[in-house]
């Protein structure tokens, strides 16, 4: 530590950006593991499976933006990542 540095004060250590101009990222996530669904619309449409993780990635439909989605485990043992509103709840 250098001897001749001004003391820290609350007021030295200040956010460089004030945290109301922070965008703010979330989304409530409707299902959650082991909860069975189908697939409505892409490549996947029609598929039924259950929920194996909620994530924010890429998905099969669209490879090019990051997307609230889920990992959806099928019978076969294969999964396809989606995006939020491309699952809905089987009955």
């Amino acid at each position: 530590m250098d001897a001749d540095a001004p003391p820290l004060t609350p007021n030295s250590c200040q956010p460089v950006c004030p945290f109301s101009t922070v965008p703010i990222m979330g989304h409530c996530y409707k299902f959650k593991r082991g909860d069975s669904v189908v697939i409505i619309s892409g490549n996947c449409e029609g598929r039924r499976g259950v929920v194996d993780s909620a994530v924010f990635q890429r998905t099969v439909d669209y490879p090019d933006e990051y997307s609230a989605g889920y990992h959806v485990l099928f019978d076969d043992g294969t999964v396809a990542t989606v995006r939020w509103d491309q699952v809905q709840g089987r009955h």
